[in-house]
């Protein structure tokens, strides 16, 4: 199965005009900025990577990873949260 298969949309979970520690309140990006920027990343990828390569434990933890994720049933949303904050985000989700 692709890995594709497992990503739903993401949506906004709600609309107040209040905010909390979970809100995560940014504004909307133009869209061809965005396409500017990720044409940026994209092609600046293989650069990225041959000058700082994916370590060794982060490449065994994925392959585990893997191992279980075409276990799980199509029908679940799966939130990968990668452990680089506080987690407040995830918990919005």
């Amino acid at each position: 199965r692709a890995l594709a298969s497992w990503t739903k949309p993401l949506h906004v979970l709600s609309s107040s005009t209040t905010s909390n520690p979970y809100e995560i309140n940014c504004p909307a990006t133009d869209p061809e900025q965005l396409g500017l920027v990720v044409t940026k990343h994209v092609q600046t990828m293989e650069s990225f990577f041959q000058h700082r390569p994916i370590s060794a434990h982060t490449q065994r933890a994925f392959a585990e990873f893997l191992q279980h994720i075409y276990t799980f049933p199509n029908d679940i949303t799966l939130i990968l949260d990668s452990g680089c904050g506080t987690g407040r985000s995830t918990l919005h989700l």
